[in-house]
């Protein structure tokens, strides 16, 4: 570590574990709910983060309060760049995913093959209180000029990445439900 402490007039009691706070910061957290609907399909708590320090990569223990409630490996933490936490999955954001059309068909000359997959995704918050919600999808991304992908999105999408992540950035009231239909047709005219 490239920090060092000294712990003056401290109190230790035999046979019970002993917390102190060494390097106390408080600092404000970005909070919201990151949905990766391409891969797991569940909902993640995210946090972001600026510190007035570095830190280095080692094992972290987090509290809430005084009370330890995870540890956790994480990277190093550059002070005055926004850093990313994740305190696991967020159990109070449902999802339900249905898939509402697959299609695969060639045209009347056979020249043109066409393949649809259409989801419909509701998302509810269970939490008591207003929630942000990022929800990514993907899609196909073609690098032959005869494939072509057209993208279908309702509502439509806040951004799309050269990667073919989709990301939709909302906020949920509390029992709140958002329904985003979300589909992509594939085209290969060889």
């Amino acid at each position: 570590t490239k920090s060092m402490y000294k712990i003056k007039n401290a109190e230790l009691i035999t046979g019970q574990y002993n917390l102190f706070d060494v390097d106390k910061k408080l600092l404000d957290a970005d909070f919201k709910t990151v949905i990766d609907a391409y891969g797991t399909n569940k909902a993640y708590l995210e946090a972001t983060i600026k510190t007035k320090k570095d830190y280095q990569e080692s094992m972290a223990k987090y509290f809430l309060n005084s009370n330890p409630i995870s540890s956790r490996y994480i990277d190093k933490i550059e002070k005055d760049k926004e850093t990313k936490l994740y305190f696991g999955e967020d159990e109070h954001i449902q999802i339900q995913k249905k898939l509402v059309e697959t299609l695969d068909e060639k045209t009347f000359f056979g020249d043109k093959k066409i393949s649809t997959q259409n989801w419909e995704y509701t998302i509810t918050n269970k939490k008591p209180y207003n929630t942000k919600v990022s929800f990514i999808e993907s899609v196909p991304i073609s690098k032959d000029a005869d494939i072509t992908v057209k993208i279908f999105a309702q509502p439509k999408e806040n951004f799309l990445n050269a990667e073919g992540k989709i990301i939709w950035n909302f906020s949920l009231e509390e029992n709140e439900q958002k329904k985003i239909l979300f589909g992509y047709e594939v085209s290969n005219s060889k």
